[in-house]
């Protein structure tokens, strides 16, 4: 396939995906009602901050692997380098939870207003 028609399908697929994106919301809304999907609007904002901060770091990584392997660049080094986004990573995920714990019964309590939510039991078998 040439570039041009990847970058058509690329852009394509993206608009699709847009698209589709809003126009589930008023099902979501209907089938979960508004307090819920806001709780999954919650937990979608969360991991699209982590997503956001994983596509920066990604390349970086890849790109320092691949020198590592040509040998352009010093294997002590990369270990190091992925220690640090290791480390980097596990501070995020560790501060994203400790703020979920520490601020849920607030954020409950105050935010939500429980007789509206529709919490529906599902079997676990």
């Amino acid at each position: 396939m040439s570039l041009k028609k990847n970058i058509l399908s690329n852009y394509a697929g993206t608009l699709i995906s847009t698209v589709l994106s809003f126009w589930v919301v008023p099902f979501y809304i209907k089938w979960l009602g508004p307090e819920a999907y806001g709780l999954v609007g919650i937990a979608s904002l969360v991991q699209g901050w982590v997503m956001l901060l994983n596509a920066g770091l990604a390349p970086v990584v890849g790109r320092q692997a691949a020198r590592a392997h040509g040998g352009a660049a010093d294997w002590n080094e990369t270990g190091r380098l992925f220690r640090t986004i290791d480390w980097l990573m596990a501070g995020l995920s560790l501060l994203v939870f400790l703020g979920i714990v520490f601020t849920g019964p607030w954020l409950a309590n105050n935010w939500l207003e429980k007789p509206t939510l529709k919490l529906k039991q599902y079997p676990l078998h």
